[in-house]
């Protein structure tokens, strides 16, 4: 045999536009543009899945408590209300500045006190220098920006032409007295 299968009904027709079209034609090549454009030929069904059944239960007010619950580290030592605090570029020291007329230098580790500086003015704002290798921080007491280095100081130091004196006693012996570096700009 020559291979044609001699059960199937063949037909002949006189002209090829009298040749009926392949019924499933549309349907095979609607498939074949899905399977071409969409990879995957399954259809997906829609799952039916209700918002209550996704979405967790929410805990009672009670339930809710205010973070955090308990102190981990106090910082204690300023007599009056803290105005301004901030924290150095390496995160190891915290300055603080009050209205007791302080800047107060902090180990943030240990909420230790190192080092303690008094104005006669209230201390609006603390800033640290972003430069970490300078270690030194800006304070605003009235209207008059002070700059001071924080490395080591200890004693007073008398600024008459600014109308301060600055009083620094350091907490830690391990500080020994050295010069103190304060410029004064008056924006009067």
């Amino acid at each position: 045999m020559n291979g044609r299968d001699h059960n199937a009904t063949h037909a002949t027709y006189t002209a090829l536009r009298r040749v009926p079209s392949y019924s499933p034609f549309v349907v095979e090549r609607f498939q074949r543009c899905l399977d071409l454009y969409l990879c995957p030929r399954m259809v997906k069904h829609r799952l039916d899945v209700r918002p209550q059944d996704i979405l967790p239960s929410l805990p009672t007010p009670k339930e809710l408590k205010p973070f955090p619950s308990s102190a981990c580290l106090k910082f204690n030592g300023h007599e009056e209300k803290v105005l301004s605090i901030a924290i150095d570029p390496s995160g190891q020291w915290l300055l603080s500045g009050s209205e007791d007329c302080t800047v107060r230098k902090w180990e943030v580790s240990s909420s230790r006190c190192i080092s303690v500086w008094h104005f006669r003015d209230i201390v609006k704002s603390v800033a640290w220098c972003p430069n970490a290798v300078t270690n030194t921080f800006s304070a605003c007491i009235a209207s008059v920006i002070l700059l001071l280095s924080s490395t080591r100081v200890s004693g007073n130091v008398s600024f008459p032409s600014l109308g301060y004196s600055v009083h620094s006693k350091v907490t830690s012996s391990r500080h020994l007295l050295t010069k103190i570096k304060i410029v004064g700009f008056n924006f009067e």
